[in-house]
This record gives structure tokens, sequence and C-alpha cells, in this order.
């Protein structure tokens, strides 16, 4: 445990020197517990981000809390990247004592990727509006409202209640955020849910300049699973790709690479070809390729090794 401990104050010193940029924040997966049990927790976590973002001034252009992670896509320097983490890491470890759930390891840190285009900004604002959506694909990526999603090419924040901060009671407010953080009048509040909505303080508009267009938007985050790819790999997350985004890789690749129509069209070379690709690019596994591609199993595995 010294050691990790050791190694995230070593992670975390080298963030520090980063410069102002862009940059994707991950907070780090937990695998045998949550950072939020109910929406009261989850409400909770929505403010801390508000004050995090106040408290140590970094710009928030879009995020999601998940149920054991969360993502970011920030603009600031290395060092109130590491000082927004370690406020949310507090209060998260506070909120988890108060709940009786068990609290984050002493090594529990999170990962920061400096944005080095507009491409890649593009992406990753895609990569986090798209996590929601790959985890509970019972409702769509706007529905998610523990985040800015419902923020972007939408007209949902119309009908969400809302009253400026400064028409709430001060003590009933402090009671709430768990704080004497003055926050400023112009912030919106929900009465209902219990938090500040992320319309007061995040630069989502900036995502949406970056994103062009509804269209764009929408094609991307349904069909840019390339790019979901290569930024998964980027902060070390699991590649979760589900039937039909596969059938969509393969029709493409049989498309675009091969020249034809369908699977069914394709010689043995080829459906050799397409098992490589489908292994080594998009991480499927053995078994879903032969009942994709129609090859037998011990086939695909000497293709793989």
């Amino acid at each position: 445990m010294i050691m990790s401990r050791n190694k995230l104050f070593e992670r975390l010193k080298g963030y520090r020197n980063l410069p102002e940029g862009f940059y994707h924040l991950t907070f780090d997966s937990i695998e045998d517990g949550q950072l939020f049990h109910n929406d009261a927790e989850f409400s909770q976590g929505m403010n801390s981000v508000a004050l995090g973002q106040l408290k140590h001034k970094l710009t928030i252009i879009v995020f999601n809390w998940m149920i054991n992670h969360g993502h970011f896509l920030v603009k600031g320097t290395g060092a109130q990247c590491v000082d927004f983490f370690l406020y949310e890491k507090r209060r998260l470890n506070s909120m988890l004592v108060s709940g009786g759930h068990k609290t984050l390891d002493d090594d529990y840190g999170f990962k920061l990727v400096r944005i080095e285009s507009e491409q890649q900004l593009e992406d990753t604002i895609i990569y986090i509006c798209r996590n929601p959506y790959k985890a509970m694909q019972d409702i769509t990526p706007t529905g998610y409202i523990w985040g800015t999603n419902y923020l972007i090419f939408s007209n949902l924040g119309k009908i969400i209640s809302k009253v400026p901060v400064s028409e709430l009671q001060s003590t009933m407010l402090r009671k709430i955020l768990m704080t004497r953080e003055v926050i400023p009048n112009n912030y919106l509040f929900n009465k209902e849910m219990g938090f500040i909505l992320p319309e007061s303080y995040t630069k989502h508009e900036i995502a949406m300049k970056v994103l062009k267009s509804s269209s764009n938007y929408c094609n991307k985050l349904l069909r840019n699973i390339d790019a979901y790819i290569k930024i998964a790999e980027g902060i070390g997350e699991t590649v979760r790709i589900d039937d039909k985004e596969l059938d969509y890789i393969i029709w493409s690749i049989v498309r675009n690479q091969f020249r034809a129509n369908s699977v069914a069209e394709l010689g043995t070379d080829r459906k050799c070809q397409l098992a490589v690709i489908l292994r080594k690019k998009y991480y499927i596994e053995p078994k879903r390729i032969c009942r994709k591609v129609g090859l037998p199993l011990a086939t695909v595995q000497n293709l793989i090794g």
C-alpha cells in the first residue's frame, strides 16, 4: 500500500507540472465498490463538481459521473486538475463514510490526458458523452442527468425546474452543499434533485462549437467506434463493443477494405484477414468472431495466436 501511495504521489507530482490546456480527466474505475449508490449520492457528486471548479478555478467543458468512475473534459493547468481531483476525492470519501459504504483506497487516483489536436478534442467530447449510453442502453445519451449530456444540442434544460441560488436561504444551501463556500447568485439550483445545475458553470457551448452540428454529434456518437477505442486505450479503459456496433464495424470493413457487400461474398483468405482485424484492432473475442465471420474456432485461434 505504501508503494502504491508513493506511485500515486509521483503521478500527481508529474501532473502538476503540465501547462494550461485542454485535458481529459478520468477518475479511476472502482472494481470492488461504487462511488454512488443512489440519486441522493449522485446529487452530492454533482454539487461537489460545482464547488470544486469554483474553488480551483478549473473550466469544465463536459463531464459525466458514472456509478464507479467519472469523465471530465477540462481546461486549466495540471496543478488545477490535481487540486480539483483531490478536492473531489475528499468529498466523495466523506459521502461514502456518511452512507456507511467502503471508502476509497489511499492509492485511488485519476488519469490526465492532454488534448493535442482539434480532432482529439472532438473525439474526447464524443467519448465522454457516449459513456452513459455504453453503460445503460435503456436510455438515450441526452437522457442522462448526472453530467452535461442533457445540455448538448438539447432543449431539455428549458423544462427542468430551477431557481437562482440568490433565492435560497443560506442556511438551507449550506446544509445541502455541506460547505460555507460562497456560491455565485446566478448559479441555478434544482430543488427536486437538490443540486446545482451544470448549465450554471460549465462551458458546454465550447463542446457544441467543436461538434459543429447536432447531426454530426449524433453520427459520431453512434458510429465513430475507432475513435472510441483509441480514447479508451489512452486512458486504460476496457473496450466494450456490442453486437450492433460489431455488425457496423464488419459492414464497414467488408465494404471499404474488401469492396464486397457482405461477409458471405468473401473467400476464406479474406475472412481470415477480417478475423485478424477484428481481434487486433477491436479486441473481439474469438467465439464472437467465429459467429460473425463464419470461420471454425480452431482457425481463428491459430490466426490470432
